[in-house]
C-alpha cells in the first residue's frame, strides 16, 4: 500500500531507526549497564543501581522538515516528559533527550535546548512562555492531551525540566544511519575494511535479540552483553599478530625424549624420517605447547580458538593425504609428501600470521594422540606396536612426553594449575579449566 495514507513504511522505518539508536547510544555512552526499548521511553539508559541516566524521544521522518515550539513532535515528546517531571526526583531521568531527524528553526527559541548550547536563564524563560502561549491557545486539537500535560505542571516544574532537557536535531535518516554507525566503529579501531561486515554483524545481532525479547513491557539489554558480542565481533574481524614467546625454544631434555619414544616421533619413524627432521620435530612439538599455554595464559587465545586452528589443521591433512594416496608409490614416500605439505601449511584461525613452530609443532603434538598421521596404514601400525609393547611389558610405565602432549591438544592445557591460583583467580582460572576440558573427548578420539 505503498503511497497511500495507510502505508506502514514511516513506522515500520522509525521502528527500525529506534532499535538502531539504541545500539549507537549504547556503543556510546559511559558507564552504561542496560539499554531499554519501549520502557520508561522510546529509548531508556540506565546506570548502576538502575539510575535512569537518559530517557530519549525518537522522531523519525522520511522527509526533511524544522522543528520548532508549535511542532507536534515537540508537544508529544513534552507530553511524556510532563509525565517524567511529576516522578519522584529519585526516578526522574537524569537527562530527556529529543533526538530528530528534522533541525531546530533558525529562529525558534527552541535553540536553547540544542545540544552543545550554553545553557542560559533568559532563554529558557523565553523558551517557557512561548511554551505557555501556544499551550493556551491550543491550536492543535490533536495535541489538546499535551498541552494539558505541559500547564498541568508549576512553573518550578516547567523550568527543572527544560533544564534536563537536550535536542539533538538534524539527526541522519534511517537510510543514512549505517553510515554514522560505520564512523563509529571506525573510531572504535575497526579496520576500514572489515567495517561493513562487522557492522551487519553487530546490527544483525542486536535487532535479533531486540526482536527475540520484544513483549509487552519493553526490552531489556545488558551493556555487558553488548560488550561480549562486540569483543567477539573484534577478535574474528580484526585478527592482530599474536606474540611469539617460544619461538627459539629447544626442547630441555631431548635425548630423553626421543628415548621416551612418544607416539609422534614413532609416526616420523613410520616413514623413515632422517635424524635432522626428527630433531626438528621434537623441537617444534615443544614450542608450540609453551606457545599454546603462554597465550592461553596470557588471555590472546581461548580455547575455542585453538580448537578450531587445529581443525583447520586436520582438515588440511585430509587434503594433503587424499592427493598422495592418489599420487601412489611406497608408503614412506607417500608419508613424506604428506609430511612436507602439512609443514609448509601454516593454518587459519590465530590472525593475520601464524609462526611457523606453532603449526608444525602443532601438527606433531596432533599426530601425538593420535588424531592424524603420515604413513598411510599409520593407524594399523601404531596399534601393532602399542600390542607387541604390552606382551613384551605386561606393566607398562606411564610414557610422560605422550601424556603430556595429549593433555595438550585441543586447548586442553595447564589443568594442574588450578590448585595452585589464589582464591582471588580461582574462579577464573576453573571457567578456563572447564573450556579446555570440553575438548578432552576430542583429544582421544584416536585411541580406541
Amino acid at each position: 500500500m505503498t503511497g497511500t495514507s495507510f502505508s506502514a513504511g514511516p513506522s515500520m522505518a522509525g521502528y527500525l531507526w529506534q532499535v538502531g539508536l539504541a545500539l549507537i547510544e549504547g556503543l556510546r555512552t559511559p558507564e552504561l549497564k542496560k539499554i531499554e526499548i519501549e520502557t520508561d521511553d522510546d529509548v531508556v539508559l540506565r546506570r548502576a543501581g538502575g539510575e535512569l541516566y537518559a530517557a530519549v524521544q525518537a522522531k523519525h521522518s522520511l522527509d526533511p522538515g524544522s522543528l520548532t515550539t508549535s511542532s507536534p513532535e515537540l508537544w508529544k515528546t513534552l507530553r511524556v516528559w510532563s509525565e517524567d517531571a511529576k516522578k519522584p526526583s529519585t526516578q526522574r531521568a537524569k537527562t530527556l533527550v529529543l533526538l530528530t531527524t528534522h533541525s531546530v528553526a533558525a529562529n525558534s527559541t527552541l535553540k536553547a535546548l540544542q545540544e552543545g548550547v550554553k545553557k542560559s536563564v533568559p532563554e529558557f524563560s523565553a523558551l517557557r512562555k512561548d511554551l505557555d502561549t501556544i499551550a493556551k491557545n491550543a491550536g492543535n486539537k490533536e495535541l489538546v492531551s499535551s498541552y494539558q500535560a505541559w500547564m498541568s505542571l508549576s512553573e518550578s516544574r516547567k523550568d527543572e525540566l527544560l533544564q534536563r532537557a537536550v535536542v539533538r536535531d538534524a539527526q541522519l535518516p534511517l537510510n543514512e544511519m549505517k553510515a554514522q554507525l560505520d564512523a563509529m566503529l571506525v573510531d572504535r579501531g575497526i579496520r576500514k575494511t572489515r567495517v561493513v561486515a562487522f557492522r551487519d554483524e553487530l546490527l544483525g545481532w542486536f535487532s535479533g535479540l531486540v526482536a527475540e525479547r520484544i513483549g509487552k513491557n519493553g526490552i531489556a539489554i545488558l551493556k555487558d552483553e553488548l560488550n561480549d558480542r562486540y569483543a567477539d565481533l573484534v577478535d574474528h574481524f580484526t585478527p592482530f599478530d599474536l606474540p611469539d614467546t617460544a619461538g627459539s625454544l629447544q626442547h630441555p631434555a631431548l635425548e630423553e625424549e626421543l628415548a621416551a619414544n612418544p607416539t609422534y616421533v614413532r609416526q616420523l619413524k613410520l616413514i623413515d624420517a632422517r635424524e635432522p627432521i626428527v630433531t626438528e620435530a621434537v623441537h617444534s612439538h615443544h614450542r608450540a605447547t609453551k606457545q599454546r599455554d603462554d597465550w592461553m595464559e596470557m588471555e590472546l587465545v581461548s580455547a575455542l580458538k585453538l580448537i578450531q586452528f587445529d581443525r583447520d589443521l586436520t582438515n588440511k591433512w585430509k587434503q594433503a593425504r587424499a592427493f598422495a594416496l592418489q599420487t601412489g608409490g611406497q608408503h614412506v614416500q607417500v608419508g613424506l609428501a604428506i609430511l612436507q605439505e602439512c609443514m609448509k601449511y601454516r593454518g587459519a584461525g590465530l590472525g593475520s600470521n601464524v609462526y611457523t613452530h606453532v603449526s608444525c609443532g602443532s601438527y606433531h603434538m596432533l599426530a601425538d594422540v593420535p588424531q592424524l598421521g603420515w604413513h598411510p596404514s599409520y593407524a594399523t601400525l601404531l596399534q601393532e606396536q602399542s600390542q607387541a609393547n604390552s606382551k613384551q611389558n605386561p606393566k607398562p610405565t606411564a610414557n610422560v612426553g605422550a601424556n603430556k602432549t595429549t593433555a595438550k591438544v585441543g586447548a586442553k592445557t595447564n589443568a594442574a594449575k588450578v590448585s595452585a591460583k589464589t582464591k582471588a583467580t580461582k574462579k577464573k582460572q576453573q571457567t578456563k579449566t572447564a573450556a579446555r576440558t570440553k575438548t578432552a573427548p576430542k583429544s582421544a578420539g584416536g585411541k580406541k
